[in-house]
């Protein structure tokens, strides 16, 4: 290797290893002849990134734009979640603030805006509800509706793990969400545990909704990874394109960890997992709980497919698989009108031997009323009546 090459990428691995800021698109253009190993250098910078700690969120302020903020109820590597008051709703909503640092420059930030605004014209009962995006003092935010309930973590931190039944009904909702994500023509690109909320009530909500972007690669505007990377499909994690099979893939990943407590790949550091995750490699659900009814191993394993195309061709084709592993002591309205489909015919015939049997019935009893009666029904009923003669002795006593 020249010198100078090997010093370039020397220069490269120290930014990298001290979290510095890299410019990769002009680095790469400078260096054409060396773009594979920047590309390495990029997603370890990426893969870095996710794992580095958060820093420490800055004073809040009182105001954004329009909304009063009451309460940080959340922090994280990208900036933290508000409970704020929209006075124009006149209600209580969850406002999501990026750090000024991590906000998209440019026509990336216009882009991010416009699929956020697009986001706000999504209406689905199992997709939180986004009322709008914008930017105000330099930081981009995105608000929506403020749920009342527990995050499935923290089921998880709670129960350990769940049963068959209910993570299958728990995904066959998130299925009908990622439907709806899907057709309005985004990915998801964050589907996991602690983005998922059951309602008191126990409407499960899909939330997080501003990783999500056009069907494209698993790269952020900044050259990040975008997602998490415990759930990221192997695609996402070698920074390919990514489309709908990736958030199936991540429900998978969700589904394993709901009923085993662990996750399907996992490793000493994030460089070792990226590593695995892209190769496709993961303990087989049967070896992470061995108890569990096969036909749900079968889907969760196939959601978990290395390949996109050997996955689910779509949210809804998953969700009928998850639907159909649900056992006699499963519940729920989906699991209620999966059933009722399939019985329906059954049903149906059923009513009507019912309703002859009742007509016949009604038919006969009004038939011996009229008999006892002495009218036509007594006429027609068994040999016709014959007025008998008198005989002798009938005759002797008149």
């Amino acid at each position: 290797m020249p010198a100078d090459r090997e010093s370039e990428l020397r220069r490269l691995a120290e930014e990298v290893a001290d979290g510095r800021a890299v410019d990769w698109d002009t680095e790469s253009a400078d260096h054409p002849e060396g773009r594979a190993v920047f590309d390495e250098l990029r997603t370890v910078a990426a893969v870095a990134e996710l794992s580095r700690e958060p820093e420490e969120a800055p004073a809040a302020p009182d105001h954004w734009g329009p909304l009063r903020l009451l309460e940080r109820i959340a922090t994280g590597g990208f900036g933290e979640i508000h409970r704020a008051f929209d006075p124009a709703l006149q209600r209580e909503v969850a406002l999501k603030l990026w750090r000024a640092d991590r906000t998209p420059p440019g026509a990336a930030r216009a882009l991010f805006l416009a699929e956020a605004r697009r986001l706000a014209r999504l209406r689905h009962p199992n997709v939180v509800t986004v009322f709008g995006a914008d930017e105000h003092d330099g930081r981009v935010g995105l608000w929506m509706e403020l749920l009342r309930g527990q995050t499935l973590e923290e089921v998880l931190a709670r129960q350990r793990r769940l049963g068959a039944d209910e993570a299958a009904t728990i995904g066959a909702s998130l299925c009908r969400a990622l439907a709806a994500v899907h057709a309005a023509g985004l990915v998801h690109r964050d589907v996991k545990t602690a983005n998922v909320i059951r309602e008191e009530g126990g409407r499960v909500v899909l939330l997080d909704l501003g990783t999500a972007g056009e069907t494209t690669n698993g790269l952020a505007t900044d050259g990040s990874l975008s997602g998490t990377l415990h759930a990221m499909a192997p695609e996402q994690a070698r920074g390919e394109d990514v489309g709908p099979a990736a958030d199936l893939y991540a429900l998978g990943v969700l589904l394993y960890r709901l009923v085993s407590g662990r996750f399907p790949t996992e490793a000493r550091d994030a460089m070792e997992l990226a590593a695995r995750i892209a190769r496709g490699e993961r303990t087989p659900l049967v070896d992470a709980r061995a108890n569990l009814p096969s036909d749900f191993v079968c889907v969760v394993e196939r959601a978990l497919a290395t390949t996109p195309g050997d996955r689910f061709r779509s949210a809804g084709e998953m969700e009928r698989a998850l639907l159909g592993t649900l056992g006699e002591g499963g519940a729920g309205p989906a699991r209620g009108r999966a059933r009722l489909a399939t019985w329906r015919p059954v049903l149906l015939g059923a009513l009507a031997v019912v309703v002859v049997v009742a007509a016949v019935a009604v038919a006969a009893r009004l038939y011996g009323q009229r008999a006892s009666a002495g009218g036509p029904a007594a006429a027609s009923r068994g040999t016709p009546a014959v007025e008998p003669r008198p005989g002798p002795a009938a005759a002797a006593g008149r």
